[in-house]
């Protein structure tokens, strides 16, 4: 069965099993406009619509179509059908989901049952068509456009109806409702239903977020905010199942202050015991006739509703009436509102009529405020006197009108004799932004007659529970984790994570963006540059981007932080912000230009910072990256991924250099052979290549480029490189080639890079034991341009001293090694002074001082345990091991064997051969001929691999003392021949000295 999705990213299925799209974005457009037309179109349309350009727009149809054919035709019945002149597509039994929903929408959305509903909105994966749009073919996305709008108009139905038949099952119908809101904002009634059903599913402060954010966008909008305003007062002054005040209840006892409350706690409250308690204490005390006021106060989400809502519960147990009212930030300029909510409670036959006249004419002007106030005074005393206890409830007064605070003020001072509770809450951080309240409860404060209880996040126990009840199934401890013990966020992502959604769930996106428009501009700005930083970030960086002074900064960070969206971060000078999921909601509601632009900015600025250390250029490559920086990120990986290499974290080095390569890729030249060639240096450095010959071939390449595009450094780089991969691997003559022309390449290029280049020619001719007499020349000269400059490579030394090795000058060399290694450690170069060691340790041993190499070796490790990968600590354990077995360690033989395995298996030929060499002269030394024969005999083919003479006449002679030892003259006869034809090659002194020694003996018989 084929079927077609086109309602979000385009999908083609057989069986359930989705089919790999063809890579061409108009091709799968094609398919798309063919399938949702369902008739032949002429090739001429299509080509107009698809390939608007000059050159063979049939010969790109017939293309597309070629790529089509396989994806949906069957065998036995084809699916796109096409002649001469036209094109279509046959559905046939395929299945197409817009289709599938316009067929069932016909009888209209009344005839489906809730479940053939519920199915069809599920097609809706997203926007029809996600992610084909054709901006340059003005045809296709008019059309486009169109059919979109079509679909959302289906979707719509589909919502609509579902919220109507579950009308009494508000959890079920909330996804759709929110669906409905999100398709289209500027929509009154689907808010509205919204609304009642989020205030039905007892989420009261998510209503009051999407109450606000309805307001703001019909403001945006130039819309009526009138009717939308009525409703939510209407909508809030409506009893609730659980607290009826229009009934008088039968008077209680009263309620011991530890005592719990009667009815079981709210589903959604979770903890908050100790101040449960202290509500219900403050109630047997206002039952007892002595007037209480209480305030909650916490971040928004903490559950300062649902606190109030348990208790209003437990409080109605006791025969208390409530009076609730709500200020808003959309009715904050008008006086009184809040009260006409909460005396709008009381009973119709209850004689209110004074009251309600004057607060529905209110006008400072006609009416006395004294008289409006004793009026209300007078009203709520009677209500008390009738009752065992009155409770007011004033929620978020934080946006209290300045003519309620002062009402409030007045009702507390003239009752506090009576059996009155008054309930407040605000949000802490935004209540110094309302003098007019600040000034109420400092005098509560004064007076002693406020009592505060502040909301703090949950435990990550009780917010994984909370989230374990929420949505059963998901990963309670990630909720916990990710939330921060903020319920409201633990329960929006419990419920985004149970239906699959990923990413911060749209209504938290929609709450954090609320309070970012109530902040002021500069705050606001600050913010979601803070965003872009990081979870967290230092002051110093904010005012360098936002190029504001650091009072301003702080003064915007303090308010931040009293609203609930910052906090102090554990460094000096820094501020982190107080959840993850708002970091991500700010940052996601970024637009992507200004995202992009402000990545840009924090690069650029950390481009300048001097040193560039490893951790900041990795945070570089990262905005770079995101910022679309390819060339920026780039060169940030290769300095993080060099600063790695001299730390020795080989493997992050590698991961840094892989992410420069693909930064490097999407440039054009001379940028990308440039970023390419410093990256694949990075990697090389960082560990042996899995592919040798892709490798050389690849940087092969780069060099023949750079040296077309100029590049002379870069071309420098790239030879070295292949001389040494070539060396490593047996290419003893192409090494030799590389490094030359690389040296030949920088006799037109400045001072610096000509010393690079004789010294990395001259160091290549040692290492090969190729032209010594060249190679001195070479690094003479490098060594005297360098002294011009006052420079002082460490490749120098190392070169010199290879050289006076091989001329038997071991003093000199040993002097040269060690002075390459305290410049490479100097300068950082953490391989060159492992080289710099290597070299000053074989030759304490090919000269007998083992316990000199044992304490260089001591050395040789702990830097080799730093690289992690490569062939350096195999090489390091092999030389300790032949340290000790010269010294009389019988169980180094073992240790012996085991490294030179592990030596093996890195690949290093040339470290091989020498380990070989010498563990063969400890064998025979033992007595252990076929031992010695045999790491003899894999030394002398590893050497003829790697054209190395010295290791060569070496192993040879080792043959030879086996041979004599077992008195075999043919296999004697054999060595010395071969060891005769090498005394004309450029043997180092120690190789000519064993060689001349065995020459210099008669025969077999006699050799010792």
């Amino acid at each position: 069965m084929l079927t077609i999705r086109l309602l979000g990213e385009i999908e083609v299925c057989r069986d359930d099993s989705v089919q790999p799209l063809p890579p061409s974005r108009k091709t799968r457009a094609l398919l798309a406009y063919l399938a949702l037309t369902g008739r032949p179109h002429r090739r001429e349309r299509l080509c107009s619509l698809f390939w608007d350009i000059p050159h063979d727009p049939r010969g790109a149809l017939r293309w597309s179509l070629s790529r089509l054919r396989p994806l949906v035709d069957d065998p036995d019945r084809p699916r796109i059908e096409a002649d001469r002149d036209s094109v279509g597509f046959l559905t046939h039994d395929a299945r197409i989901d817009v289709l599938a929903v316009r067929r069932a929408l016909l009888g209209g959305p009344e005839a489906l049952s809730i479940e053939e509903l519920t199915d069809l909105a599920a097609h809706f994966r997203g926007e029809l068509l996600e992610g084909q749009d054709l901006p340059d073919l003005h045809d296709f996305q008019a059309w486009l456009v169109a059919e979109r709008e079509d679909a959302r108009r289906l979707q719509a139905q589909l919502l609509a109806a579902l919220v109507e038949r579950l009308a009494d099952q508000p959890e079920a119908a909330l996804g759709h409702a929110r669906r409905l809101v999100q398709i289209d904002p500027y929509a009154l009634q689907p808010r509205m239903a919204q609304l009642r059903l989020l205030l039905a599913a007892g989420r009261r402060c998510e209503a009051e977020q999407q109450f606000e954010t309805g307001l703001r966008l019909l403001r945006e909008a130039d819309g009526d905010t009138t009717a939308l305003a009525a409703e939510w007062r209407r909508l809030r002054a409506r009893p609730t199942a659980n607290a009826d005040s229009h009934a008088v209840p039968t008077p209680a006892v009263g309620v011991a202050p530890e005592s719990e409350p009667a009815p079981a706690p709210h589903p959604s409250l979770v903890g908050r015991m100790p101040e449960r308690k202290a509500l219900l204490a403050a109630l047997a005390r206002a039952t007892a006739g002595k007037a209480q006021v209480v305030l909650v106060t916490g971040e928004p989400g903490l559950g300062k509703s649902t606190l109030i809502e348990t208790f209003v519960e437990a409080a109605s147990g006791t025969g208390a009436a409530v009076l609730r009212g709500h200020a808003s930030e959309a009715e904050r300029e008008q006086p009184f509102a809040p009260w006409q909510e909460a005396l709008a409670g009381l009973d119709d036959g209850f004689p209110r009529a004074a009251v309600g006249s004057d607060l529905d004419r209110y006008d400072a002007r006609r009416l006395a405020r004294d008289q409006l106030h004793a009026a209300v005074i007078a009203q709520l005393a009677e209500f008390a006197r009738e009752r065992p206890l009155a409770l007011l409830i004033l929620e978020d007064i934080h946006w209290l009108d300045e003519a309620s605070a002062t009402l409030l003020a007045q009702v507390v001072r003239a009752l506090r004799q009576q059996p009155l509770l008054v309930l407040l809450s605000a949000r802490d951080g935004e209540l110094p932004d309302n003098p007019p309240v600040l000034g109420v409860l400092r005098g509560l404060r004064h007076d002693r007659q406020l009592e505060e209880i502040e909301l703090l996040p949950l435990s990550p126990a009780e917010t994984a529970l909370l989230a374990s009840r929420i949505a059963p199934g998901v990963d309670s401890q990630r909720v916990a984790a990710e939330s921060g013990g903020n319920p409201l966020f633990a329960q929006e992502l419990g419920q985004a994570l149970m239906t699959g959604t990923e990413g911060v769930p749209r209504t938290l996106q929609a709450l954090v963006r609320d309070r970012i428009e109530r902040l002021p501009s500069p705050a606001a700005e600050i913010l979601q540059t803070a965003a872009v930083l990081g979870p967290s970030f230092h002051i110093d960086c904010l005012e360098r981007l936002l190029l504001l002074d650091k009072e301003a900064v702080v003064e915007a960070l303090e308010l931040l932080e009293r609203h609930a969206l910052l906090r102090p971060g554990s460094a000096p000078a820094s501020f982190a912000f107080r959840h993850e999921l708002i970091h991500r909601a700010v940052y996601s509601g970024l637009s992507e230009p200004r995202r992009r632009l402000l990545h840009l900015k924090i690069a650029q600025l950390m481009r300048a910072q001097e040193p560039l250390d490893e951790a900041v250029a990795l945070e570089l490559a990262q905005h770079a990256a995101l910022a679309g920086d390819d060339r920026l990120a780039a060169e940030a990986c290769i300095t993080a991924g060099y600063r790695c290499l001299r730390l020795l974290a080989g493997t992050e080095a590698e991961l840094l250099a892989r992410r420069g390569q693909r930064h490097a890729e999407r440039l054009k030249d001379p940028d990308r052979t440039r970023l390419l060639i410093d990256s694949l240096r990075v990697q090389l450095a960082a560990r042996p290549p899995d592919e040798p010959e892709t490798m050389i071939s690849l940087i092969e390449e780069l060099a023949e480029r750079a040296v077309d595009l100029g590049l002379i450094e870069h071309a420098r780089r790239a030879f070295r490189m292949l001389s040494l991969l070539r060396w490593e691997h047996g290419l003893t003559s192409e090494a030799e080639r590389d490094s030359l022309r690389g040296e030949i390449l920088t006799r037109t290029a400045d001072d610096r890079q000509r010393i690079l280049g004789l010294t990395e020619a001259a160091r290549c001719l040692a290492l090969l034991e190729r032209d010594p007499g060249q190679a001195e020349a070479l690094v003479l000269e490098a060594q005297a341009m360098a002294k011009r400059h006052g420079e002082e490579p460490d490749g120098i030394a190392d070169t010199l001293g290879m050289l006076r090795l091989q001329q038997g000058a071991l003093d000199e060399a040993a002097a040269l090694f060690e002075q390459a290694r305290d410049a490479a450690r100097r300068d950082g170069e953490r391989g060159n002074e492992f080289l710099a060691l290597e070299h000053l340790t074989k030759l304490e041993i090919r000269r007998g001082n083992c316990s000199r190499a044992r304490r260089l070796t001591a050395e040789l490790t702990s830097l080799a345990e730093r690289f992690r990968c490569g062939s350096e600590l195999p090489f390091a354990r092999v030389v300790d091991a032949l340290c000790r077995k010269a010294e009389g360690d019988d169980g180094a033989d073992a240790e012996l064997q085991d490294a030179i395995d592990a030596l093996s298996v890195a690949d290093a030929k040339h470290r091989l051969a020498f380990a070989l060499n010498e563990a063969a002269c400890l064998d025979l030394r033992g007595g252990w001929m076929a031992g010695a024969r045999e790491r003899a005999t894999e030394a002398l083919r590893l050497a003829t691999l790697l054209e190395l003479p010295s290791e060569i006449a070496i192993a040879h002679v080792r043959l030879a003392r086996c041979a004599t030892a077992t008195a075999d003259k043919v296999a004697f006869a054999g060595h010395r021949s071969a060891l005769q034809a090498l005394l004309d090659a450029n043997l180092s002194a120690h190789a000519r000295s064993l060689v001349e020694a065995l020459l210099a003996e008669p025969d077999a018989a006699t050799a010792a």
